[in-house]
């Protein structure tokens, strides 16, 4: 993603947590969003 601070602001993407904190906090599992994007 070319834009870290709207990158930062994704909780969820595609049905998946995106925010590691908000996954965690919530007992589920944790997807990065570049994981998501295929950014490599």
């Amino acid at each position: 993603m070319n834009d870290p601070g709207l990158a930062e602001g994704v909780n969820t993407y595609a049905g998946k947590l995106t925010y590691k904190a908000v996954a965690l906090s919530q007992g589920k599992e944790y997807t990065p969003l570049d994981q998501l994007l295929e950014v490599n």
